[in-house]
């Protein structure tokens, strides 16, 4: 019970960075959807999150201005309706006839890489949308692997190449 109260204070005296936290996000999201979701549930959720991209892109109310408010100005607004239009077009998507489609043969390999792109894809979509004070706070690993373009352009072109791969 000793080392306890010798351990607590040096745990709860750190505060991680946020680009921890991304990481740690990242792989928690890549292991719960291994584990639940399974092949056809990852490709699906893959399908939802570049539905859910485009739709967000070309939101026409992003850019109106009422009465001094503008969604365009509030960047964890944008990510909370990301969010939001991300898990409605994965509903509607589950329940749809593509929802039902078998996921035919898979390896556990092949769920887990899929997974890890779904959640890649997904942390960086967000993560791009995040206030700069808290983008500012992404360094190190979180910027390389997230943030910037290079890193961009790869977790969106990334699980669209595996899936053509895997077939």
């Amino acid at each position: 019970m000793s080392y306890l109260y010798k351990i607590l204070p040096m745990v709860s005296g750190s505060r991680p960075s946020y680009g921890t936290l991304l990481i740690a996000l990242f792989l928690v999201l890549a292991v719960i959807s291994t584990l639940k979701q399974g092949r056809s549930g990852v490709v699906l959720s893959i399908v939802s999150l570049y539905m859910s991209i485009a739709v967000s892109n070309f939101l026409p109310f992003l850019n109106l201005e009422v009465s001094g408010f503008k969604v365009e100005n509030y960047p964890l607004m944008k990510v909370g309706l990301f969010v939001i239009i991300f898990l409605l077009i994965y509903f509607f998507l589950s329940h749809s006839s593509l929802g039902y489609t078998e996921g035919g043969r898979s390896t556990l390999l092949n769920t887990i890489i899929l997974s890890l792109l779904a959640a890649g894809l997904l942390v960086s979509t967000v993560s791009v949308m995040l206030p700069p004070e808290i983008k500012k706070d992404l360094t190190g690993i979180a910027q390389i692997v997230f943030v910037n373009e290079l890193a961009r352009f790869i977790w969106v072109l990334a699980p669209i190449v595996f899936t053509v791969l895997i077939g």
